[in-house]
């Protein structure tokens, strides 16, 4: 059995996961944000966040 595996919900409401960008505006402060954080990491300004996680992907 795999350690990655993620547990059955029948309750879900959905089979794949939505698209955030459906559902936000292209003018809201959110995808600014997103965009933000996406530059951060691009220029590798949260590596030190994510040093914290293992690279194997076990875990999650």
């Amino acid at each position: 059995m795999s350690y990655n595996f993620l547990p059955y919900e029948q309750d879900q409401l959905y089979l794949m996961p939505p698209s955030v960008q459906e559902w936000v505006r292209e003018e809201s402060y959110t995808r600014f944000l997103s965009d933000v954080v996406d530059q951060l990491a691009l220029s590798g300004r949260l590596s030190c966040f994510y040093a914290q996680y293992r690279e194997d992907g076990w875990g999650a």
